[in-house]
């Protein structure tokens, strides 16, 4: 974020997700040392409908994770339509050789993660909100008719 808003003021960062290995106030604290506090957010343990809602303001899903057990955090946001920049961790660096959407990049360098961001915001901003055929397979309306469909097959076969 530091990076990012050197050169434009306006970069906003909404850390959602639920208190690990950092508390919120660790987390405050550390956004607060950094200069940081107009521009980054912390929002832990939101309902479905507060997520929702944080999604709906957002343009690009952002992750520094170093570990992903399968990337079903991306896989969400992907179907809410938002842009990833992610690390390249094991399981983000599947999804993004299927998927050439997903831009990887090392955030212990900011000033190349801060490019990936901006290039990425710059691709949104060049096509428009919808997600790309590619990622539209995650949409939840496609992903649930595939589990109803899954579930009736199942119950006619028995």
């Amino acid at each position: 974020m530091g990076a990012l808003r050197a050169e434009e003021a306006g970069w906003q960062l909404r850390i959602v997700g639920v208190p690990s290995d950092l508390s919120v106030a660790d987390l405050a604290s550390q956004i607060d040392a950094a200069g940081l506090g107009g521009a980054v957010s912390v929002h832990a343990g939101l309902d479905a409908a507060g997520v929702r809602a944080l999604i709906g303001e957002a343009s690009l899903f952002v992750s520094a994770s170093e570990y992903e057990g399968f990337g079903i955090a991306l896989i969400e946001a992907m179907s809410a339509g938002l842009v990833p920049v992610v690390h390249p961790n094991a399981s983000f660096t599947d999804l993004a050789a299927r998927h050439p959407g997903i831009a990887l990049c090392d955030f212990a360098e900011p000033a190349a993660a801060a490019r990936a961001v901006r290039a990425a915001h710059a691709k949104l901003a060049a096509r428009g909100r919808p997600p790309s055929e590619d990622l539209a397979r995650y949409a939840w309306a496609g992903v649930a008719a595939r589990y109803l469909d899954t579930y009736a097959q199942v119950r006619r076969a028995a």
